[in-house]
């Protein structure tokens, strides 16, 4: 994703511009403060997701098996930045509200 904004989960197999996705300022589950072992690496079909990883990350806890997100559009093509992580222990957003697609899991 670009930015910083965070992104929310919305509906099971459904990847929304509100899913809990952040990179982190690029530094993944690295940056000072994050609990590793409460994301997973998302990456777009197409992405080996061994590449997105860095040294330390699994050590530290980053252990969830990769999501791999399968895009729901190409035209105009969506960007995954490797230092994507999805968090699992939070709950966002208000039920019922519609939001841009970004995927689906695969």
């Amino acid at each position: 994703m670009h930015g910083e904004s965070e992104r929310h989960i919305v509906d099971k197999g459904l990847l929304t511009d509100r899913s809990a996705i952040s990179t982190f300022s690029g530094r993944g589950t690295l940056k000072y403060g994050c609990i590793p072992s409460e994301y997973a690496v998302v990456y777009f079909t197409g992405t080996h997701p061994s590449g997105c990883y860095f040294e330390g990350e699994r050590e530290r806890g980053l252990t969830k098996e990769p999501i791999e997100v399968i895009p729901a559009t190409t035209n105009p093509p969506l960007i995954m930045r490797p230092e994507s992580r999805i968090r699992f222990s939070k709950q966002y957003g208000p039920v019922g509200v519609a939001y841009g697609r970004i995927g689906f899991d695969d």
